[in-house]
């Protein structure tokens, strides 16, 4: 019913253009192809953050079909860079992003919600042990899993157990660490996971990651995350079991086949990493940037309605939602000329 209600929509109204939150989940997802099919509608997910801050742009990212994947096109980062002119200049504002996020406690406002730092030296704890320390950088169980193109293994948890029935056959230290924007029930499936595989050691999600480089980490596994060219930056060599952020690029291809997967893990203490690092300076900057074309943004709050709209962020209740709506409404009444002018070229 509601696919047949869609179509009579969309050829009544003939939907040029979809603003829409997903595209990936079966709601939104619906909604996309059938205007898509239709009527060849072009679609844009709105993000409210940029490297710029907090709504300081209205950040448009165009969808396209078959994938109808929430996500730029990071297979063509690197043919997208080819384009650029200042390459050594926009490889070396990678590298500093990379190192102020890492080193210098910049929380990356492209990166994570909130203002959690992944990287936070206060969080850095240290680990008594001779043995050698594998670490796996755990994805949301329970977010979507067709994020990205392909995949080893169905999802984030299959990839977990599989990994460590594998693991429980070496002599190395297994570490997990919860993944800092993870549902609630995350904790209680590694509860689970952990009874399975005595082994294996959880890390909050609180953990700096500069924990893992002083204390020798040799390796970390991920199933989609987007930290594989941090840790390879920190000197630890750092595998993908799905299609991530990264695949662009040699460093964050995808594995290939799970008996290359279990050659990794078996000898997890002694693989040595082999990358370009200017590959890794290069993703940072085309991803932390919004460098891909697939972006289209327009100016939005100043740094000090930015200030103002996060004050009243902070606040919880119904009350406060309404102030935040009408502070947001607010501010496209007074700056509908150019936001509207920017919505029809699109």
């Amino acid at each position: 019913i509601l696919a047949e209600s869609l179509i009579y929509f969309f050829k009544k109204y003939n939907i040029k253009k979809i603003f829409i939150s997903h595209s990936i989940f079966i709601k939104y997802g619906l909604v996309c192809r059938i205007g898509n099919q239709i009527r060849k509608s072009k679609i844009y997910i709105l993000h409210p953050t940029s490297p710029q801050g907090y709504l300081r742009q209205i950040s448009l990212l165009r969808i396209f079909p078959p994938n109808f994947l929430q996500i730029e096109r990071y297979w063509k980062f690197k043919e997208d860079f080819k384009l650029f002119k200042n390459k050594k200049k926009r490889i070396e504002l990678g590298k500093r992003d990379l190192e102020n996020r890492m080193y210098k406690n910049k929380i990356s406002k492209r990166l994570m919600i909130g203002d959690r730092n992944p990287y936070d030296k206060k969080n850095i704890i240290k680990i008594k042990s001779t043995k050698p320390k594998v670490i796996i950088i755990a994805s949301c169980f329970f977010d979507a899993v067709n994020f990205y193109k392909h995949s080893l293994y169905t999802d984030s948890y299959i990839f977990v157990n599989e990994i460590l029935k594998i693991a429980k056959n070496t002599n190395f230290e297994w570490y997990i660490k919860t993944h800092p924007d993870g549902q609630v029930p995350n904790s209680q499936t590694l509860k689970k996971i952990k009874k399975k595989f005595p082994f294996l050691k959880i890390l909050n999600s609180s953990v700096s990651n500069i924990t893992f480089k002083k204390n020798n980490f040799k390796a970390m596994f991920t199933f989609n995350g987007s930290a594989a060219h941090e840790f390879i930056a920190m000197g630890i060599p750092s595998f993908a079991t799905s299609d991530n952020k990264q695949a662009a690029y040699e460093f964050g291809k995808c594995v290939k086949s799970k008996e290359i997967l279990k050659k990794l893990v078996m000898s997890a203490d002694k693989i040595k990493n082999n990358f370009n690092i200017s590959d890794i300076y290069e993703f940072n900057y085309m991803y932390s940037f919004q460098k891909s074309k697939d972006w289209k943004n327009v100016k939005f709050l100043t740094k000090k309605e930015e200030i103002e709209f996060l004050k009243l962020k902070q606040n919880q209740g119904d009350q406060y939602t309404l102030k935040i709506l009408n502070y947001i409404q607010n501010k496209i009444f007074e700056k509908n000329s150019s936001i509207k002018s920017f919505v029809n070229k699109l």
